[in-house]
């Protein structure tokens, strides 16, 4: 088979069907027996053996390029781009584009806006305990001076504390950070000088937020969890970091809620915005690193769908099949 046509080889063509095949059992099996809880094992075969069947259409004279071969989108991505993967989570890169964009959005009027990016660097792999993220959760327990046992217990909530901590003291403003997690203890923890942490149940947070420049509600998830961050009696912004969802099924939460900060994965890409600039669409490459396809102009907000649909339709043009698939690839 030639690659000219668009055909690749019979033995790659065998993996993505086997792989794929895998894919849809295990997510109709239920959450216990999905693909990332089968990866450590099962999965690490299929990346092996799509490996192989690359390196095997290297030698019939099919090279790995060739099966990509469309030209490059020539996009510039000029202004902040998506962080390095996973260098940005380790070197202060979401940290300052989290706060440029809150204090542009302040400065802009802006009352109730949402910030949004995994908490960790590899949230897929977060219950397997992988080498990544043990190091992020290391730095986070040293950076928050809290017993590392508990945290790691609970690396995700003390993850969007120390995230929030860290953006306060970046914004140089006076910060009430509110949690909504039980599990986070406010007593065995340090954060930031600029900053407050209590529990949105708090009997004082109406008086707390009126006392600050501004306000960091963490991971709000209900609806009512939403209409209490709006509703707090302040002139304060109210900024909403890492909602575990959104509940309309989009990329942020919508409404009111400006999406001034994403890094949001989606199949096979990322959708990027840093106010006041454009949301951005990458794509995973074969190689592992991310390339820039699609800038919306005119402050438009994309739909979750289209945004799927611009990565998955251009993934699919280049004939990249599981050639950029993060799991059957290892790259988490």
């Amino acid at each position: 088979m030639h690659s000219s046509s668009g055909w690749i080889s019979l033995p790659l063509q065998l993996g993505v069907i086997l792989a794929v095949t895998l894919r849809g059992h295990c997510h109709l099996a239920g959450s216990s027996n999905s693909i990332q809880g089968m990866r450590p094992h099962s999965l690490a075969f299929f990346g092996n053996w799509a490996t192989q069947a690359q390196a095997s259409t290297s030698s019939t004279g099919t090279s790995r390029s060739t099966l990509a071969t469309p030209p490059p989108s020539k996009l510039v991505d000029k202004g902040p781009s998506l962080p390095k993967l996973y260098g940005g989570w380790f070197d202060n890169t979401l940290v300052n584009q989290a706060s440029a964009a809150i204090n542009a959005a302040v400065r802009d009027g802006v009352k109730t806006s949402e910030v949004l990016f995994p908490p960790l660097p590899n949230m897929e792999e977060r219950e397997f305990g992988t080498e990544l993220n043990m190091n992020y959760n290391k730095a986070v327990a040293a950076r928050l001076k809290g017993p590392d046992n508990i945290l790691r217990r609970q690396s995700v909530a003390y993850a969007n504390v120390d995230i929030a901590s860290r953006v306060a003291g970046k914004t140089g403003k006076r910060t009430l950070i509110l949690t909504y997690d039980g599990a986070v203890d406010p007593n065995i923890i340090k954060i930031s000088s600029k900053a407050m942490l209590t529990r949105i149940n708090a009997l004082d947070v109406e008086a707390a937020s009126r006392a600050n420049d501004i306000i960091f509600a963490l991971s709000p998830g209900t609806g009512s969890q939403w209409s209490k961050a709006s509703g707090l009696k302040t002139d304060a912004p109210v900024v909403a970091i890492n909602a575990p969802f959104s509940l309309n099924y989009d990329i942020a939460q919508g409404g009111k809620w400006e999406p001034i900060y994403v890094v949001k994965r989606v199949t096979k890409g990322w959708v990027f915005r840093a106010y006041p600039h454009e949301f951005k669409v990458y794509l995973d490459t074969p190689d592992g690193s991310v390339e820039l396809i699609k800038e919306f102009r005119g402050g438009v907000v994309p739909k979750l769908r289209e945004v799927s649909s611009i990565v998955r339709e251009e993934s699919q043009r280049r004939g990249y099949a599981a050639l950029n698939d993060r799991y059957l690839t290892q790259r988490l």
